[in-house]
């Protein structure tokens, strides 16, 4: 019998299904995974800004209140460079850009030099001069890096005196996250790696006894009928193989009957005093006793397969005609 190519197994087919189901499952835990640390850490990356801005605008107010421009204009100057020097370290600590803007639109500090005393017309600020406090937009920059601009009126009750408005890069949040994915995807590969193993073991457990009794079924179709499957298991092919050993028993039994049967008609034709011959349904010679060879006075060898008439020496019209 030829052999089945392992692609065309069946252990092959319930591998390939075990490992794509293990993998559609962890397809859809690890997408599930990586837009939770996505929502999670862009959340918190959000939150922390949010706060930050919210906490800088109060700080801010307390310069606002003064008055550069009075006679205590050294103390005005003063209060300036400090404001500057603290947004700068704020930009040092953060990696964002941060400007304080006045009620005008003019940028009156930055963490940025070349953008002093530039009017800002960023949509956010605009809203957050008019008193809007939840000022927020993520975009992508021309050189494809992840940003968000966040905005926060500064000042108490209606008045407004200003803007704190702040521009951070998110980068860094989704180089965490590409890398938790990276680990992510290397453990899903060692886990296919591990479930194929499995697989190929588990398996073998279902197809190995099937093995067997193809093994076993193909020496029966060749003529050995003395073959028994050993039993693995009490599960479906556990029963499988004990059915073909109980089929084997009853077909032994009846190939034994049936030469038993054979031995008797054969001991009676030898015995028999009466030439006995006995042809197929073409005519032809498939058994003549010891007495027909006797009176024919021909050898066995030499007659089997003969046409009837041949060996009688009757025409074959004249042999139907009694046989009719």
């Amino acid at each position: 019998m030829r052999g089945i190519r392992f692609f065309q197994s069946i252990q092959a087919k319930l591998i390939i299904i075990y490992v794509l189901l293990i993998l559609i499952a962890m397809q859809l835990i690890g997408v599930y995974f990586y837009k939770t640390v996505e929502t999670y850490f862009k959340n918190d990356f959000l939150a922390s800004r949010n706060s930050q801005v919210t906490l800088l605008a109060g700080f801010v107010e307390s310069y606002m209140t003064g008055d550069p421009d009075s006679k205590n204009a050294a103390e005005g100057k003063k209060t300036y460079a400090d404001l500057n020097e603290f947004v700068s370290g704020l930009f040092s600590i953060n990696n964002a850009e941060i400007q304080i803007i006045d009620a005008n639109g003019n940028v009156i500090s930055t963490s940025v030099a070349s953008h002093l005393k530039q009017k800002n017309t960023q949509p956010e600020v605009i809203r957050a001069l008019q008193g809007i406090k939840e000022n927020q937009r993520i975009f992508t920059d021309e050189d494809g890096y992840r940003k968000v601009i966040m905005a926060k009126p500064v000042g108490s009750g209606v008045r407004v005196l200003g803007a704190v408005y702040i521009i951070a890069s998110m980068e860094d949040v989704y180089k965490t996250i590409r890398s938790i994915n990276r680990i992510l995807i290397s453990g899903t590969l060692i886990a296919l790696g591990l479930t194929a193993f499995l697989g190929v073991l588990l398996t073998s457990t279902i197809t190995n006894p099937i093995k067997e009794i193809t093994k076993q079924a193909t020496a029966v179709a060749e003529g050995n009928f003395d073959q028994q499957v050993v039993i693995q298991g009490r599960d479906e092919i556990g029963q499988l193989g004990q059915t073909f050993n109980f089929m084997m028993n009853r077909l032994k039994e009846a190939l034994s009957l049936n030469e038993e049967e054979k031995e008797k008609l054969a001991s009676i034709l030898t015995n028999m005093n009466d030439g006995v011959i006995a042809t197929d349904d073409q005519g032809h010679v498939i058994v003549l006793n010891r007495r027909a060879k006797q009176i024919l006075q021909v050898e066995e060898a030499t007659t089997l397969g003969l046409p009837i008439s041949e060996v009688l020496g009757i025409p074959l019209g004249t042999i139907r005609e009694f046989t009719e």
